[in-house]
């Protein structure tokens, strides 16, 4: 099985934004479209150029036909020919566009226009991925020779096609392209990865340690040892401890840990099932040795992260919050199910 285990898949699978808007915009200066950061979005640019400002950010990104660019949740920006120019609300110009308007959607006033498909998530990211966490804040992919990349170019005609309201199951389809957006996009950035940079999507491409997190992926229910995972791929133990962590930027057993508790938070939020089953899957013999670990690990229970991921629980949240989700200790070891090593 972990031969052909597919990490990436693994990995990216829980990022599946729902209910995306899709269209085509028309920007005339002196405008711009604003995203507020609740979501994903993603703009390519058709005709024109205009430029890119992410709040928190020094640099401006100028972004010419053929271009493509992902901004990560989290992340307030401005696109247009100006940062400073007056906006309007991405979010508000496409629910107008893909309900109302068959055509493109004018935002702004006089000049050279620039044409754009844009696709922001109307499902606000209310718990902070992981995932998103470790991704540069947006992406660019390249236009070819000032054309939209071939996979892109099928994709977004395919995506505008389904965008009409009238279409049964257009949602599901073009929540589908919007997903392919997202991971080509990821895959892209990949390629431009250095695999000594500390990074572990650049780690996944190693021949040492590639192999190693595809074991990991594969069972994460299994008892692995650092000798064990060391063993697996003939390194000495401190010799492979030394390697995996110059690549992935945290010990073996740290990084376990965190795959077992993002694909807790994957199984919490899908809610299908049980935590004693969830802790199970990914390790622990009790349901309370994995609530400890989860609650060590994120600053809130097992139930209350799938409350908060399910919309509910508001009142709690601040209770909850304990340590802060985004500031997770370091831990070497955590409760796994015993049995043989590797």
């Amino acid at each position: 099985m972990a031969e052909t285990f597919d990490v990436l898949s693994e990995v990216l699978e829980p990022l599946s934004l729902r209910r995306w808007a899709a269209g085509e915009v028309t920007v005339f200066p002196p405008r711009g479209l604003h995203g507020d950061g609740r979501s994903a979005a993603f703009y390519c640019v058709l005709q024109g150029h205009c430029r890119l400002k992410i709040a928190g950010e020094e640099a401006i990104v100028n972004l010419d036909r053929g271009d493509l660019v992902l901004v990560m949740p989290g992340r307030e920006h401005v696109l247009g020919d100006h940062h400073e120019s007056p906006s309007v609300p991405l979010e508000d110009v496409l629910r107008v566009g893909v309900a109302h308007t068959p055509g493109p959607v004018a935002a702004g006033e006089n000049g050279s226009l620039t044409r754009l498909v844009c696709g922001y998530s109307l499902v606000e990211t209310h718990l902070p991925d992981p995932v998103f966490s470790s991704l540069p804040p947006f992406i660019v992919v390249k236009g070819i020779d000032g054309r939209v990349a071939p996979w892109l170019e099928e994709t977004l005609r395919l995506m505008l096609r389904e965008s009409d309201p009238d279409r049964p199951g257009r949602q599901a389809i073009v929540d589908h392209f919007a997903q392919v957006i997202l991971i080509q996009s990821i895959r892209e950035w990949m390629r431009t990865l250095d695999c000594e940079n500390g990074h572990w999507l650049a780690a996944i491409m190693d021949p040492d340690i590639g192999p190693v997190l595809k074991l990991m992926h594969a069972s994460l229910e299994w008892p692995w040892t650092v000798a064990a995972l060391a063993d697996r791929v003939c390194l000495s133990r401190s010799t492979f401890a030394a390697r995996f962590k110059a690549m992935v930027s945290k010990p073996p057993l740290q990084y376990l840990l965190e795959c077992r508790m993002q694909k807790a938070c994957a199984l919490l939020a899908e809610g299908r099932c049980e935590i004693k089953e969830i802790a199970s899957r990914i390790g622990y013999t009790t349901r309370t040795a994995f609530s400890n670990a989860f609650r060590r690990w994120s600053g809130m229970s097992p139930g209350m992260y799938r409350r908060l991921a399910h919309g509910s629980g508001a009142e709690d949240r601040q209770a909850e919050r304990g340590a802060g989700w985004l500031t997770r200790p370091d831990h070497s070891r955590c409760p796994s199910r015993p049995g043989p090593g590797g």
